[in-house]
């Protein structure tokens, strides 16, 4: 017995995302651990998530969302937004929903983007690079995501921003933010709190 529990441990060890190097900050203690696949598949990230989440690291911003923070596209206002994401393995390509209120009227409907995605180490892997150029400065920013799923079905999400403005060479400022974010899977808590009542009586 105690050599099938053994097994059964390290199998659930062996499953979660072994956390990329050089990774800082460290990955929080009080969350639970994402799961993965092997090293060349990730498994599916699709899901409805609450649009609010938690983070830890840098980014003093607060409440993080998952459409500004995330995917750069702020369009969200309340506690009630959500974000449905559908992973295509096939094209590489997440198909990202935004339903809620509008900070600009939009009469209820959904935005909708795609965000083209590799598989690294098991974690979805998002990377953007821009380079622009105005009044004199020079801007170059870069992004690096990676989105896994907890046991529970959140979302977990590490995020690596660094941009520097320069004027003729001449480096004027830079900045750095390196955080982990957690989003709530409405559906799987809505099932847990299913289950949970159905306990109970």
């Amino acid at each position: 017995m105690k050599y099938i529990l053994l097994v059964v441990s390290l199998l659930m060890l062996s499953a979660c995302v072994a956390t990329p190097l050089n990774i800082q900050p460290e990955f929080p203690e009080s969350w639970d651990k994402p799961f993965a696949g092997d090293k060349e598949e990730c498994l599916s990230i699709s899901g409805v998530y609450r649009n609010i989440g938690e983070s830890h690291g840098d980014d003093m911003a607060q409440p993080p969302t998952l459409d500004g923070t995330v995917f750069s596209r702020p369009a969200l206002v309340g506690q009630n937004g959500r974000v449905l994401i559908k992973y295509d393995e096939t094209r590489s390509v997440l198909f990202v929903n935004l339903k809620g209120e509008y900070t600009r009227p939009r009469q209820n409907q959904w935005i909708s983007f795609e965000e083209n995605i590799s598989c690294e180490g098991g974690w979805h892997h998002i990377h953007r690079k821009s380079s622009s150029y105005s009044d004199g400065t020079f801007t170059d920013s870069e992004r690096e995501i990676l989105l896994a799923r907890d046991p529970k079905g959140n979302l977990i999400v590490y995020s690596k921003y660094e941009d520097s403005s320069s004027s003729l060479l001449i480096l004027r400022s830079s900045s750095k933010i390196n955080a982990w974010y957690k989003f709530d899977n409405i559906e799987e808590k809505k099932k847990r709190g299913h289950e949970k009542e159905k306990g109970s009586s």
